[in-house]
């Protein structure tokens, strides 16, 4: 899959299913905990997912 593609569907999964977890926390009263800890998932799997493809590169050289 082409980068491009994974950064649209990306953003476009974080944009429609952020806001709902945020309503669905805040619904059943759990709040900020459960949205900070959405956000902390997010980074880390950023993070990891931006180290794991780096490395099945091939370099070129």
């Amino acid at each position: 899959m082409r980068e491009i593609t994974q950064v649209v569907l990306a953003a476009v999964g974080l944009a429609v299913l952020l806001p709902l977890a945020t309503v669905v926390a805040f619904r059943f009263h759990v709040g900020i905990p459960f949205v900070a800890g959405i956000f902390v998932f997010v980074a880390l799997f950023v993070v990891l997912q931006h180290r794991l493809g780096d490395d099945a590169e091939p370099s070129g050289e």
